[in-house]
């Protein structure tokens, strides 16, 4: 079968030329010799007698588990560590009578003693203004101290304030709770009343009652509604159980007309085409002079 095949396509079916043996670039292959493999019996115990001096190597998560748990210990140190030196009772910057003393928070940056007393002097005489800074760049913390002279006008300060603008900004007010409040914390210290209300667990306990609480008002007006002591509202209610059930039949009846309405249509559709089908067939070439029916 090839001998009928013209040189051309005879030269496509010649095999290749062998590959030209070269020698091995490290060793001959004669002159190789591997290394015997043997089993793992003789390692076994050494598995069993691990090195005393052998130190695990610890993976990411227990860096930064252990770096979460030592930042952790380190936060408990310094508040331990400021509870014990915070004494308000005896700091020299402290001064005038706690149930006169105004807290003022959220504060912006550049806000003054000045600014302070011009927003607050116009509810009572004002004897000391502090804006609490920081002892060592002299930045302002963002709150301060308002000592009144009378505890009345501090009070109408703390209605009308909290919650006002000052540079923009919405301030928080409070009455001072350090020198007059029992084991009182500031904020810093681990206590105050800040942070994300959702929370504080008591918040979300209060919640929770009220809620409760609502829920069980409407039920007692609904029982109310349908006993009465006049008979009354079992009349309401079955009212309301009467218009809810009328209603229901409205929109039934609203659904059926649209119903009709749309099978009327397709009925005079359907029709209005077999007319002009009729026409077609009887009239031919008049067809174009017919009316059309719509």
């Amino acid at each position: 079968m090839t001998d009928k095949l013209p040189p051309p396509l005879l030269a496509l079916f010649a095999p290749r030329p062998p590959l030209r043996y070269l020698l091995p670039t490290d060793v001959a292959p004669e002159n190789r010799h591997t290394a015997r493999i043997s089993g793992v019996a003789k390692f076994v115990e050494l598995l069993n007698t691990p090195d005393p001096n052998y130190i695990p190597v610890e993976t990411k998560a227990e860096e930064n588990l252990r770096r979460k748990l030592e930042r952790a210990q380190d936060h408990e140190e310094r508040l331990k560590e400021g509870l014990r030196n915070w004494n308000p009772k005896e700091d020299p910057h402290i001064r005038g009578d706690p149930f006169t003393t105004l807290f003022v928070s959220r504060l912006t940056y550049d806000t003054t003693e000045d600014d302070l007393e011009n927003e607050f002097r116009r509810y009572g005489s004002i004897e000391r203004v502090r804006v609490v800074r920081d002892k060592d760049t002299g930045k302002s913390r963002g709150y301060g101290f308002i000592v009144f002279a009378r505890e009345g006008d501090m009070r109408a300060a703390y209605k009308e304030m909290n919650g006002a603008k000052i540079k923009n900004r919405k301030i928080t007010v409070d009455v001072e709770r350090g020198r007059t409040v029992k084991s009182w914390k500031p904020r810093w210290l681990g206590g105050g009343l800040g942070g994300r209300h959702y929370t504080k667990a008591a918040i979300l306990k209060a919640s929770k009652d009220y809620h409760e609480r609502d829920r069980d008002r409407g039920r007692d007006r609904d029982r109310e509604r349908y006993r009465g002591a006049s008979g009354g509202g079992k009349r309401d209610w079955d009212r309301d159980r009467d218009r809810d059930r009328y209603g229901d039949r409205y929109r039934r009846d609203d659904r059926d007309r649209d119903r009709d309405r749309r099978d009327r249509e397709h009925d005079r559709d359907r029709d209005r085409d077999r007319r002009n089908d009729r026409y077609r067939r009887e009239d031919g070439d008049r067809w174009s002079k017919r009316p059309r029916y719509s």
